[in-house]
């Protein structure tokens, strides 16, 4: 939820949040220039189908106000998964919002530490996320020096899937990739040395994956912009594999070089983000929001519900929407806007008008369930239509 002061400024203080009328606590509120950004992730366990939201507050001025909203889910159908880490850098630093901290790869002195910046977009020189700033951080790269970068994680996910490592697990990074830099550049090193070694997950080429068969995708993963990438690694599943998709938009169920324990595909106690220390310098520069890691693999329906990046970070709560009841879900990137809906959603089409006084709808080229339309001319009214 995001307070933008008026006229006159948001006591900060005087914000009161309820949900079903009982007051609750915020995960967060972080204020950004005029704007207040208020986090709250509901119980993924509640079984409360038609749900009431209250937000009370008040400016500086004495004046009170009071927005209500509703919005139901289906019982029973919260993700089963659990949240072992998440660092979203709201204290400009490693500390984690779950979990335990991140550290340097190559120590609190080293050329990680040195480098890394933190700040907002605004601060650091980047495009806002979906038109909000926030706190981000800065995740270094040189040409030509193959130094030893990158971010030890902590996972506190137990062996499983039946093997001696983590073999069922879900990653999810709201990242911008820079223009510039190696050809492919890591997103993380499951080797927990980082010696010698190359990584295990790459943006590549507007994809993101490793390896031979390892990069199918729509190509949307586009460096300059803010993406949510999300990758579901089940490697006790027959057959082994992870699923990837990119602002809630399904790209590949990626199988090649999977099995049970696999060193490439499965987690150590410890991993590396962003490291990459073979020698061909495959990193860029990237600046990252928010940074999460489940025990267990997400369904494909939980991933296509994370949607987009937003300022506020990666959700701990995934809750599917009711069946029937589809939700476009709108970014803009670059000069166009992207709009999608759930995977799981089949049979419709997307639609547009100029006049919803008229009865005239035109159909709006898609693939799969997301379609990319320009910036420019009229405003447009969209619909899914189920024929």
């Amino acid at each position: 939820m995001l307070l933008v002061d008026g006229a006159t400024a948001l006591l900060d203080s005087s914000v009161r949040l309820y949900l079903n009328n009982a007051l609750v606590t915020p995960q967060s509120a972080v204020r950004a220039g005029n704007k207040l950004a208020v986090r709250y992730d509901p119980s993924a366990t509640r079984t409360i189908t038609t749900n009431l939201m209250r937000v009370e507050f008040a400016d500086t001025a004495g004046n009170r106000k009071t927005n209500t909203w509703q919005f139901s889910i289906v019982a029973g159908t919260a993700v089963r998964t659990v949240v072992t880490g998440q660092w979203d850098f709201e204290a400009c630093d490693l500390s984690a919002t779950v979990g335990r901290a991140l550290r340097y790869f190559d120590g609190p002195s080293g050329i990680t530490a040195a480098e890394t910046r933190f700040g907002t977009c605004t601060s650091l020189g980047v495009a806002l996320i979906n038109g909000e700033d926030a706190k981000i951080m800065e995740s270094p790269y040189a040409s030509g020096v193959f130094a030893p970068y990158g971010y030890i994680m902590t996972h506190l996910i137990p062996p499983n899937g039946g093997g001696t490592r983590v073999n069922q697990f879900t990653l999810i990074l709201d990242v911008l990739v820079d223009t510039t830099g190696g050809g492919a550049a890591s997103l993380l090193q499951m080797n927990p040395a980082n010696i010698n070694d190359d990584g295990d997950l790459f943006w590549q080429g507007s994809n993101f994956g490793q390896g031979n068969g390892g990069y199918g995708g729509t190509g949307i993963f586009t460096p300059g912009d803010w993406h949510r990438i999300a990758i579901a690694y089940d490697e006790a599943a027959t057959p082994a594999h992870a699923i990837k998709y990119v602002d809630g938009i399904f790209q590949q169920d990626w199988t090649a070089g999977h099995a049970l324990d696999n060193v490439r595909r499965s987690l150590a106690p410890t991993a590396v983000l962003f490291g990459d220390s073979d020698g061909d310098n495959e990193r860029r520069k990237m600046w990252i929001n928010s940074v999460q890691i489940r025990a267990g693999a997400l369904s494909q329906a939980e991933l296509a519900a994370l949607g987009g990046p937003t300022a506020m970070g990666i959700p701990t709560a995934i809750v599917l929407s009711a069946p029937g009841e589809p939700r476009l879900t709108i970014a803009r990137v670059g000069n166009d806007v992207r709009i999608s809906w759930p995977a799981s959603v089949t049979g419709y089409r997307l639609q547009c008008t100029a006049n919803l006084n008229t009865l005239i709808w035109q159909d709006v080229p898609s693939v799969a369930n997301c379609a990319t339309v320009a910036i420019s001319g009229p405003g447009r009214f969209y619909r899914l239509i189920n024929p």
